[in-house]
C-alpha cells in the first residue's frame, strides 16, 4: 500500500479511537439484536420443515451479522462519508491532489472503522467456535467469499455515494439499499426459508454473499448453492466496482462543470 494511503488508514484509526464508548455501545446493541434473532428463529424453525439447532442459529447469526458489518454492507457508512464530503465541498481538496480520491477516502474510512473491524472479526471467530462443521477448504472458501463481498460492498457504497453529485440528499437511496441488503442478504431472514424459485433469484444477486453465504458455510457439506453464491459475488464484485468508478468519474465532471 502506498505511503499516503497507509497514513490515511492510521490517521482514521487515531481519530476514531477517541470515541471508544460509542463504538462499544454499537457493538453491544448488535449482539443484543443477534440474540433476539436467534430466539425468534429458534421458535420459527420448530414449526418449519427446515430445522436448525440452537448452536447453528447462534453461529449463523453471529457470523452473518459480523461479516455484514465488517464489509460495511449494513449501514453503508462509506457511502455516507462520500455524501458528506461531496455535500460539504471538502471533496475538492482530494480531487485536486494526485491521488485516487475514492480509494484515499476509503483508506481513511477503514481507519475510522478499525475498532469495529477488530470486534467484527472477534464475533466471527466466536461464531466459528460455537458451531463449525468443516475443514480447511471451508475456511478458505469463507475468506474468499469475504474478499469478494468486500469488493462488492466497496462498489455499492461508491455507487450510492456518487449519486450525491446529482442530488443534494441521497440519504433516501442509502436507506433503501441498506434495507434491501438486510432483507435479501440473510442477516435478518436466512434465505433457506425462502421458496426455491425466489431463493435462486436472490442468490443471483450480490446480496446473499454479504451474510447468508458466509453464515451457511459452517454447516453441512459444500453445496452447489454455496458455489453459485460465491461465483455470483465474484461476478458482481467486478460489475459494481466498474460501474462505481464510472459513475464517480461522471459525477466529478458534473461537479467540475459548476466549479470546484
Amino acid at each position: 500500500m502506498p505511503k499516503i494511503y497507509r497514513e490515511s488508514v492510521i490517521a482514521g484509526f487515531v481519530q476514531v479511537a477517541n470515541y471508544k464508548s460509542e463504538i462499544w455501545l454499537t457493538i453491544l446493541a448488535k449482539v443484543f439484536q443477534v440474540f433476539l434473532l436467534v430466539l425468534f428463529w429458534s421458535v420459527i424453525s420448530k414449526t418449519s420443515p427446515i430445522e436448525f439447532e440452537i448452536g447453528e442459529l447462534i453461529s449463523y447469526f453471529f457470523i452473518a451479522n459480523a461479516v455484514q458489518v465488517l464489509v460495511d454492507g449494513e449501514a453503508l457508512r462509506f457511502a455516507r462519508l462520500l455524501t458528506e464530503e461531496i455535500k460539504n465541498g471538502t471533496v475538492s481538496s482530494y480531487l485536486l491532489r494526485p491521488i485516487n480520491a475514492p480509494v484515499f477516502l476509503y483508506t481513511r474510512f477503514l481507519g475510522n472503522q478499525g475498532l469495529i473491524i477488530i470486534i467484527s472479526l472477534a464475533l466471527t471467530v466466536f461464531g466459528f467456535f460455537v458451531y463449525f462443521q468443516g475443514n480447511l477448504i471451508k475456511i478458505l472458501l469463507f475468506i474468499l467469499t469475504v474478499f469478494f463481498v468486500l469488493l462488492c460492498a466497496f462498489g455499492l457504497n461508491l455507487i450510492v455515494g456518487s449519486f450525491s453529485f446529482w442530488t443534494a440528499e441521497s440519504k433516501g437511496i442509502r436507506h433503501v439499499v441498506s434495507h434491501v441488503i438486510r432483507v435479501f442478504g440473510g442477516s435478518l431472514i436466512p434465505i433457506t426459508f425462502f421458496p426455491d424459485g425466489i431463493k435462486l433469484l436472490i442468490l443471483a444477486t450480490p446480496f446473499p454473499s454479504f451474510a447468508y453465504i458466509p453464515g451457511i458455510l459452517i454447516r453441512g457439506s459444500i453445496t452447489s448453492e454455496i458455489f453459485f453464491g460465491i461465483f455470483s459475488a465474484f461476478i458482481w464484485s467486478f460489475l459494481l466496482i466498474f460501474f462505481g468508478f464510472w459513475l464517480w468519474k461522471k459525477g466529478v465532471r458534473q461537479y467540475e462543470s459548476v466549479g470546484i
